[in-house]
């Protein structure tokens, strides 16, 4: 199976092709995007949306807000925080 995305369009009118990953869970501890399944610029642009505040120019969620504690769990495109991660996980789940 190739990799599958689905189209996220978020305000300004950018587009971002979020994986879709149809295993029960991938597991990777890489600080790489691309392992992720993720490009660099996107995940740059969604760690900025964080850290403005800009939270409703993404439609988040429960798959990018799992993808998000992973980006703080393994560093990718920012400094390892495992107590971010866990908040975004619990996110993801509530």
């Amino acid at each position: 199976m190739g990799n599958e995305f689905k189209l996220l369009k978020i305000r300004n009118g950018k587009t971002i092709k979020i994986p879709v990953n149809y295993q029960h869970f991938l597991l990777t501890y890489s600080n790489n995007p691309e392992d992720h399944g993720w490009n660099r610029e996107d995940v740059e642009y969604i760690l900025k949306c964080i850290q403005e505040g800009n939270l409703e120019d993404l439609n988040m969620d429960d798959n990018l807000m799992n993808d998000i504690g992973c980006f703080f769990e393994d560093g990718v495109c920012v400094e390892p925080n495992i107590e971010v991660a866990v908040f975004w996980y619990e996110q993801a789940i509530e």
